[in-house]
């Protein structure tokens, strides 16, 4: 993961996150319009990469447990006015610190995984860990909901854009636990890279 914690806590400290926009994405909003009666309130999601806590805390909202975590202690601490509103409403909510690569979760327990530009931070070694993280957590047939970057060069000049998906990478990195072929919704090409949104579910 890039920089590691420390990294992530100083881009935090210092207002550098420009992904930190205090909105739900309409992806995520829209999943939940269609979806959410299907959830009952003991199901649990998981928000993975939670940062200051806007999706986790509009999770919540939707009448479920819902848990997020993050390398970054300084990202969950400027959340923390949410996390007690959200306590305050007697919302099921709880965050931690922790690694995208070791979750603090138990085996098959969540109904719903989201992540919101977590997987595309992690160094290529590391996503294989992460997916088998995903895969044990999520019961058989629950939902895994991504939205990361792909780069459009094989060697692009920014070295951070290095570490964005290739087409294709994606569904080879999936395709063993996962059934990927759901949804997909990519953006218009900036810069290099687009983002695009993935809606899959967890064979086991």
């Amino acid at each position: 993961m890039t920089g590691g914690a420390a990294y992530w806590n100083e881009r935090y400290a210092h207002g550098s996150t420009p992904w930190d926009t205090g909105i739900t994405p309409p992806e995520v909003v829209a999943f939940w319009k269609t979806h959410g009666d299907h959830f009952s309130p003991d199901a649990l999601v998981v928000d993975v990469g939670c940062g200051t806590q806007t999706n986790l805390g509009f999770l919540a909202q939707r009448g479920v447990r819902a848990m997020g975590f993050d390398l970054s202690l300084v990202a969950l601490l400027r959340g923390l006015p949410r996390y007690r509103e959200a306590r305050a409403a007697g919302l099921g909510v709880g965050a931690a610190v922790a690694s995208a690569t070791a979750w603090p979760c138990r085996t098959s327990e969540a109904s719903y995984v989201l992540d919101v530009g977590c997987l595309h931070t992690l160094e290529p070694d590391q996503r294989s860990a992460y997916v088998l993280e995903l895969a044990r957590v999520l019961k058989p047939g629950a939902w895994y909901h991504l939205f990361c970057f792909q780069r459009l060069s094989p060697a692009p000049s920014d070295p951070e854009q290095r570490r964005f998906f290739l087409k294709g990478e994606l569904e080879t990195l999936f395709d063993e636990h996962f059934v990927t072929d759901l949804e997909q919704v990519d953006e218009q090409p900036q810069d290099g890279k687009h983002g695009t949104w993935r809606l899959m579910r967890s064979r086991r």
